[in-house]
């Protein structure tokens, strides 16, 4: 675990300098500093791989230095010219750094302990279909040198736009720290997980209700409780891009909530919190699109907000002509977008799997997914849901608004057959209702805090107040240990046991098994490093790739082959009798063939005619075997 160790320290310390530097320049401080550095980290780092090929560099620490050092430079500039005739724009947070870190700790020890349980191990992947293309992408980055969302597409024979931050700071870790492909996933996804997820709710949730010890402790709790997030990103699909998408998503909202006019706002200091909403966003977008629409959705009871304070701000009928006007144009740039992001209808067609009572009861009781309740966090909704109706602040109201949105997108998604609806409301994220369970997960942190916090300004209020001072603290201490490990039960530990079944690497896995990884890492020596090797990827053999830095025919189940793929999947094993088929491989330069079995990732059989026969096949020779995995050398075609 220290090589995982080690590239989990290297990326804190990048996203720290070159997000930090970021926060820094553009006024930040104390929890804002904090929570925005790695939103602007991986921002950075979605411009910086974008920009390096179209100016002919290699993806690596030279383009994403270049272009935070350009970035900050600009800003320390426009903030000077503009600091002598408008004074000082510092954006101060009103919490102190301490208890930030603290609440941070509170959140990451637990999901960091919960993390590495699920992988078990520092060579264990997900053992699930997506994951073949996002290990395979890191290596494809590594290979090419680009890590552009507009090329990373070319892996699968297209080169179509597909979001790339997360496989770009794959590749980054592994350039950088020396660490094989699955150690850096696993470092890559331990940092967003226990740092980076549980910052961007701490400024979330500040930012709506203020960053008073209560607030941000209570953050630092319930973060640490979601089995939803970000642990069944781990469980499902893999979805790692969507993870990362999600985990910057409340630093977003956080920016939205001020630049629309949040507690204590300067309006000396719209443009510069603008400038970096504006920052903010190209890392949630190419991290994941899901996150962006995740934006538009869990703001709009913000805009809603925004519009009756203006309208109620307007003495005139022109004024609140504009508002309506404003409301329809935000109401329908939204609408355009949603569809515009939306993916391929095809894509679209997951259906319901519950009845919309059992839905429901999953949202109160945060049961979402896994079926079983986060209690403490549920508890604490239903109180904050509470004090909004007492309180009814605009902040509150936020905090309840946001929460229902959350829960209508999951209860349509997991539960609403009717087509038109579903589809318009939850097509964005595929219809699938695991993505939905997640972004609920996110929606509800706030009000979940507003009813810890609750609970806590009433305890205050009580005789407990009058214990004395180092009495408090130790009562303090206890409760928060206390709330911690309550919070933990029951749904974390079976979240966290329900995760680690996918990256068990078994003799029956699914994806990869003990005797296919030893095979895959004796290729090196094997395989000549120009060779490219024939295989169903649904069985594993793409990997051979990420794993053996060897190129293969499919690196991923969702290929677009030519005619020439399609001519040696489909006659491989008669190479020796089909000069058609020789020709094919001497295009594609295809040498070997892997063969693990007929075990697919997805329990089903995809029929490579030119495949299953490679055992008495005389166009191939035997090279090497560990179990039931073999290794053949292509001798026909004269190719001996």
């Amino acid at each position: 675990m220290l090589t995982v160790a080690f590239a989990s320290i290297v990326l804190v310390a990048l996203l720290a300098v070159i997000g930090g530097a970021l926060s820094w320049s553009l006024g930040f401080r104390g929890a804002w500093a904090l929570g925005l550095a790695a939103p602007f980290g991986f921002s950075t780092i979605a411009i910086a791989s974008t920009a390096a090929p179209l100016v002919g560099l290699r993806w690596s620490l030279l383009p994403l230095g270049l272009v935070a050092a350009v970035l900050v430079a600009g800003i320390v500039v426009v903030r000077r010219l503009l600091l002598r005739s408008s004074g000082a724009m510092t954006m101060e947070a009103r919490g102190g750094v301490f208890w930030v870190v603290v609440a941070t700790v509170v959140a990451a020890i637990p999901l960091g302990a919960r993390v590495l349980a699920v992988f078990g191990g520092p060579d264990a992947i997900s053992q699930t279909f997506d994951n073949v293309f996002h290990l395979n992408a890191i290596r494809y980055i590594l290979e090419s040198g680009s890590g552009s969302s507009l090329d990373v597409g070319g892996l699968t024979g297209a080169m179509g736009f597909y979001p790339s931050v997360w496989h770009a700071s794959a590749a980054l870790l592994v350039e950088v720290t020396g660490a094989a492909i699955p150690a850096a996933v696993q470092a890559l996804t331990l940092v967003v997980s226990a740092v980076v997820w549980p910052l961007s709710a701490i400024v979330l949730t500040s930012a709506l209700m203020g960053a008073s010890r209560s607030v941000v402790l209570s953050t630092g709790v319930i973060a640490g409780a979601l089995p939803a997030f970000p642990l069944l990103m781990m469980d499902y699909g893999v979805l790692y891009p969507l993870q990362l998408s999600f985990a910057i998503l409340p630093a977003v909202l956080a920016l939205t909530v001020r630049l629309l006019g949040g507690p204590a706002h300067d309006r000396g200091t719209l443009g510069w919190w603008a400038l970096a909403f504006a920052g903010a966003l190209p890392g949630l977008v190419l991290s994941h699109p899901g996150g962006f629409v995740g934006w538009i959705a869990l703001s709009s009871p913000l805009f809603l907000l925004f519009a009756i304070r203006l309208w109620r701000a307007s003495s005139t009928m022109p004024r609140r002509v504009a508002v309506l006007v404003g409301a329809v144009g935000y109401l329908g740039a939204g609408i355009i977008l949603i569809k515009v992001l939306r993916p391929a209808a095809e894509a679209r067609g997951w259906p319901p799997v519950m009845s919309v009572s059992a839905a429901v009861w999953q949202v109160v009781s945060v049961s979402m997914f896994l079926g079983v309740s986060a209690v403490l966090v549920a508890v604490a909704v239903f109180i904050g849901a509470v004090r909004v109706l007492v309180e009814r602040t605009a902040s509150l109201w936020a905090a309840l608004g946001m929460w229902a949105v959350g829960a209508l997108l999951f209860v349509v998604a997991a539960s609403i057959g009717i087509w038109p609806i579903r589809d318009a409301l939850t097509g964005s994220w595929y219809n699938n209702w695991p993505r939905l369970a997640a972004l609920l997960a996110v929606a509800l942190v706030p009000l979940a805090v507003a009813g810890l916090d609750g609970v806590v300004a009433f305890v205050s209020r009580t005789q407990l107040a009058r214990v004395r001072r180092a009495t408090g603290a130790v009562v303090g201490t206890v409760v928060v240990v206390v709330a911690v490990v309550a919070a933990q039960f029951p749904a974390m530990p079976i979240a966290q046991a329900d995760a680690h079944e996918g990256y068990v690497m078994a003799d029956d896995a699914k994806l990869l098994s003990p005797d296919e990884l030893a095979l895959l890492e004796r290729l090196p020596d094997e395989v000549p490093a120009d060779a490219v090797i024939a295989g169903n990827p649904y069985t594993g053999t793409a990997l051979a790739y990420a794993y053996s830095d060897r190129r293969v025919l499919m690196p991923h189940m969702l290929m677009y082959l030519t005619a020439e793929g399609h001519l040696v999947n489909e006659g491989l094993d008669h190479a020796d009798q089909d000069p058609e088929v020789c020709a094919a491989l001497e295009t594609l330069g295809v040498t070997y063939v892997l063969d693990f079995g007929d075990r697919e990732v997805h329990g089903e059989h995809h029929d490579y005619e030119g495949l299953d026969e490679l055992a008495t096949s005389a166009a191939v020779e035997l090279v090497d075997e560990a179990g039931d995995a073999r290794l053949y050398r292509i001798v026909a075609c004269g190719l001996r």
